[in-house]
């Protein structure tokens, strides 16, 4: 077992704990004095602590989760704009598609394709965590396109499968996306095609890598940790609820 889970295990807290251990790194935070650590032991032992205190610290672990995360200036916008916007990513895509086959332009496809690949999946990813009861605090822009941002109390709230499954579906969008336009192009553009075959088989291999490594406790992979991804933290979820 690791040590984060070896202590949620040791000592289950109650919401009143957590709520106590919340307010105080809330005051660190405001006073420019917090230093990473105890936010993520706190969300280890607040994830092994029943539904209902689960619950009842949702809107306390929210609002540090936002404190925590606009540290860092970030140009925020709401969550539905962000929608909207990846929402006319897929219509430009498909609009690139079409012209990519009626012209015969294997870079008009390829280009429909990637925006495909990046727009579907925050789409399927939000779409089910909004079905699953997860809030939305705002968007922002990353390297130019919206991210969101979770209501993490929300989903902290969500029965460990719920917040599997969450994270599983954000598989889901990319390799869609290179599957349907490799589907559209079909054997009129073999270029486009392959590439998107390509695509799909890549953005499915290094899913899995992560979700194994999550499950494996590998905290980073590369320059990212394991965990910002979506198949990284719900392999992590997967390994907290075997218990290792």
């Amino acid at each position: 077992m690791t040590k984060a889970s070896t202590e949620a295990s040791q000592a289950v807290a109650n919401a009143a704990e957590l709520r106590a251990e919340i307010a105080e790194i809330e005051r660190a935070i405001d006073a420019g004095a917090y230093r990473p650590g105890p936010w993520a032991r706190l969300l280890t032992r607040a994830r092994a602590a029943s539904p209902a205190d689960r619950s009842a610290i949702s809107a306390n672990v929210s609002s540090v989760s936002r404190k925590l995360h606009l540290r860092r200036a970030r140009n925020t916008i709401r969550p539905q704009i962000g929608v909207i916007i990846e929402i006319a990513g897929v219509g430009l895509g498909d609009f690139l598609l079409a012209l990519g086959v009626y012209e015969s332009s294997n870079v008009a496809a390829i280009a429909g394709m990637a925006l495909w690949v990046t727009a579907l999946q925050p789409l399927v990813k939000v779409m089910t965590g909004t079905i699953l009861g997860v809030g939305y605090d705002y968007a922002y822009l990353a390297h130019g396109e919206p991210r969101f941002k979770m209501e993490y109390g929300s989903y902290l709230a969500q029965p460990r499968w719920a917040r599997i499954a969450l994270h599983l579906s954000g598989a889901i969008g990319s390799p869609l996306g290179a599957y349907l336009a490799a589907m559209l192009v079909g054997d009129r553009l073999a270029v486009s095609y392959w590439v998107a075959i390509i695509v799909f088989w890549m953005v499915n291999v290094i899913n899995l890598v992560l979700l194994l490594a999550g499950i494996a406790g590998i905290k980073r992979l590369g320059v990212s940790p394991t965990i910002d991804t979506s198949c990284g933290a719900a392999g992590a979820e997967i390994r907290e609820a075997l218990g290792r």
